[in-house]
C-alpha cells in the first residue's frame, strides 16, 4: 500500500475510533431521588436497570441520600419518563427529579416556557407554591420576561413534574446566562484536532459546554453566570498546540 493511501486508511479507522463532537445534551443533568435503597445490593441493582436508559453517559447513585444522578451523552436529550420506569423495575420507588435544562425563555399567553435548545422539547415554568394559573411571582415573571426579550440563552434547575397531554412543567429554582466565548483557530490539521481541542477546554474550571468545529476553525465555550478568561482558554489552545485568537460579538 502507498504511503499516502496508507495514512489515509489510518485516518480514517481513527474517525471511526473518537467520533465528531457533538453539542453537549440540552438537559445536562438529571437527579433522581429513591425511596427504598437498604444496601449496597440495592444500588448494584439500580444501577443495572439505570444504565440500560438510552443516552447516559455517567451514572452516580448515593445509598445514604437515595439520590441517582445521571449525565446525559453529549449530543442526546434523554427520555425523562424512562428515568422513572427503570426504578420501578429496579423495585424502588422514584421521588423528586431535578433536572437543569439550558434553552430559551418563550411566553406564551400568561405562561413562560423553555424551549429547550437544539431539541424538539419544551417545559412549562412555575414557581413552587405558587398557586394561582400563571404558576409565577412578578419578580420571576418580571425576570424572565427580560430574558425573552434579549434572546438570553439560560440554563434553569429545578423539579419536574409530568402533565397528561401538556408540556411538563419546571419548577424555576435557579436560573443562570449561558455565557459564550468564541476564539478562531489555525493549526488543526483534522476532526481529531477539533475533538482533542474540545475536550482539553472542558477540562477548564467553569467550562459547562464546549464545541470545536474543524470546517469553521473556531470554538465556541460555554459557562453558566460567569464569563470565562479568553487568556485562559487561549493559553489552553495554544498549548495544545494549536494558535487562538479571540472573536468579538462585532466580528462574528
Amino acid at each position: 500500500m502507498k504511503p499516502a493511501k496508507l495514512y489515509t486508511y489510518y485516518a480514517m479507522a481513527a474517525l471511526s475510533l473518537f467520533p465528531v463532537l457533538q453539542a453537549r445534551a440540552e438537559i445536562s443533568q438529571v437527579s433522581l431521588s429513591v425511596e427504598g435503597l437498604g444496601c449496597p445490593f440495592c444500588v448494584y441493582g439500580l444501577e443495572k436497570k439505570l444504565k440500560k436508559v438510552e443516552g447516559v453517559e455517567d451514572l452516580r447513585i448515593d445509598l445514604k441520600s437515595g439520590m441517582a444522578v445521571m449525565t446525559p451523552e453529549e449530543g442526546k436529550t434523554p427520555d425523562l419518563s424512562a428515568f422513572n420506569t427503570a426504578v420501578k423495575k429496579a423495585g424502588f420507588t422514584p421521588g423528586e427529579m431535578k433536572i437543569t435544562a439550558v434553552g430559551k425563555v418563550v411566553f406564551k399567553g400568561k405562561g413562560a416556557f423553555l424551549k429547550l435548545r437544539n431539541a424538539d422539547r419544551e417545559y412549562h415554568l412555575f414557581d413552587k407554591g405558587v398557586a394561582h394559573a400563571e404558576g409565577l411571582t412578578q419578580a420571576t415573571r418580571a425576570r424572565l420576561a427580560d430574558l425573552e426579550k434579549d434572546g438570553t440563552v439560560v440554563a434553569i434547575t429545578g423539579s419536574v413534574h409530568e402533565h397528561a397531554d401538556e408540556p411538563a412543567g419546571l419548577s424555576v429554582d435557579q436560573v443562570e446566562e449561558v455565557k459564550t466565548t468564541v476564539l478562531s483557530i489555525e493549526g488543526m490539521t483534522c476532526e481529531l484536532c477539533a475533538d482533542r481541542l474540545a475536550r482539553l477546554l472542558e477540562e477548564e474550571e467553569g467550562v459547562s459546554r464546549t464545541s470545536v468545529s474543524f470546517a469553521a476553525k473556531r470554538a465556541e465555550v460555554e459557562s453558566l453566570g460567569r464569563p470565562l478568561d479568553p487568556a485562559l482558554l487561549i493559553k489552553t489552545v495554544e498549548g495544545a498546540g494549536f494558535q487562538a485568537a479571540l472573536v468579538e460579538k462585532d466580528d462574528e
